[in-house]
Formats: C-alpha cells, structure tokens, sequence
C-alpha cells in the first residue's frame, strides 16, 4: 500500500535514513530506532532524532497533536472526532 500515493504526498529522499521525508510539510524528522524492546506489549519506539527539517516559508504555524480515540488538540483547542473513527470501535 503505497500511502504517499494514496494521500497525494510526495516523497523526498533523506540525508541520513532511507525512509523518505514528506515534501511541502511544516517539519520533517529524520530518526533511527533506539530502543524497540517495548513494541510488542506498549507499541513504542524509543527513536534518537538524527535531523530536523523545518519549512522556513510555512506562514502558518498551527499546532496538530493526536490525543488518542479520536480526539485532537488545535492550537490548544479540543477536536472530537471520535464518531468518525470507525475502523477500531469493535475491538473495544
């Protein structure tokens, strides 16, 4: 499944990984796993930031953060979207 194409993103090749980096995006972040001992029970990937990529000619600086189940802080502000994330709700 190629998401790039998917999500009509375009790749852009790294310095210092092989993963690609996502053209036109606020910020990008090149990283290498440090620790994935906790993957399995917890799903989390302890990575060490190699390089970071900022658009300098972004203007607008909203801030996105996914809070889990749905919910999405913007700029501070709460955005549920709980009822749309539909693909999950059987395995609760």
């Amino acid at each position: 499944d190629d998401k790039f194409a998917r999500f009509g993103l375009t790749p852009v090749a790294a310095q210092s990984i092989s993963a690609p980096l996502v053209d036109k995006c606020l910020a990008n972040l090149e990283c290498r796993v440090v620790d994935d001992s906790q993957v399995r029970r917890y799903n989390l990937w302890v990575l060490e930031v190699r390089r970071i990529w900022l658009d300098s000619a972004w203007q607008e600086l909203r801030l996105l953060h996914h809070q889990g189940d749905g919910r999405f802080s913007v700029d501070g502000e709460t955005l549920d979207l709980s009822d749309r994330m539909v693909k999950w709700r059987d395995l609760m």
